[in-house]
């Protein structure tokens, strides 16, 4: 930013010019006048620039520490922060149970990486709003999970597998090639395989569960 004395020195070079302009007629002073006004315009100039650059800074400074600030009160009002996908945010206790009750009923005869799978689907959900805009929305939504039903999601002990699966899962590990769906075809109803076979893209299959998006 200019310093007091240019500002000083600008204001009178404006004054000057103006006097110039309007009371004296001789075309040398007028020429002077413009000189001095384009020499004040190239110095404002320059001062603006300065102070779009730091104004550029101190904003960066602020989005920083807001970002900050929120993860901080995140943290200090959850249990749990997620980066998936690159997307920071919190959920809450009792979204963390449920996720890891639900990769608990669904798979909790899998490996590591096929519980990590159904944990994937259901933050693939969550992304983008299909059930809902929490992980229990996702999870509860009606006919979506076949645990919530039976009733199995409410019998189940989560395994130190499973929790080690989730948190892989929270912390963005992702091997589900955007998988918004899945089955294991060898306990689907008949209905369920026909419905799958018309209506969806399979991806790949892991262990007992099959994996699919949409058709596009």
């Amino acid at each position: 930013m200019l310093n007091q004395k240019k500002w000083i020195v600008l204001i009178a070079a404006l004054f000057l010019g103006l006097a110039v302009e309007l009371f004296a007629p001789d075309e040398s002073l007028k020429t002077a006048a413009a000189a001095t006004k384009a020499e004040m315009t190239t110095l404002v100039d320059a001062g603006e620039q300065l102070s779009l650059v730091c104004t550029e800074d101190i904003w960066k400074e602020a989005l920083d520490r807001a970002e900050k600030r929120d993860l901080a009160l995140m943290s200090s009002s959850t249990d749990h922060i997620v980066n998936y996908h690159g997307e920071r945010f919190a959920i809450t206790e009792d979204d963390y149970q449920v996720l890891i009750r639900i990769v608990e009923a669904e798979a909790g005869g899998e490996d590591i990486k096929g519980r990590m799978l159904v944990a994937n689907v259901v933050l693939n959900r969550l992304e983008i709003g299909f059930g809902g805009r929490t992980i229990s929305d996702v999870v509860f939504s009606k006919g979506q999970f076949a645990p919530i039903a039976d009733g199995r999601f409410f019998k189940v002990t989560p395994s130190e597998t499973t929790i080690e699966a989730v948190e892989r899962v929270l912390d963005g590990e992702d091997y589900s090639e955007g998988a918004l769906y899945f089955m294991c075809r060898e306990l689907a109803s008949k209905k369920g395989r026909r419905w799958f076979d018309k209506n969806l893209e399979f991806l790949f299959k892991h262990g007992c569960h099959e994996f699919y998006v949409e058709k596009k």
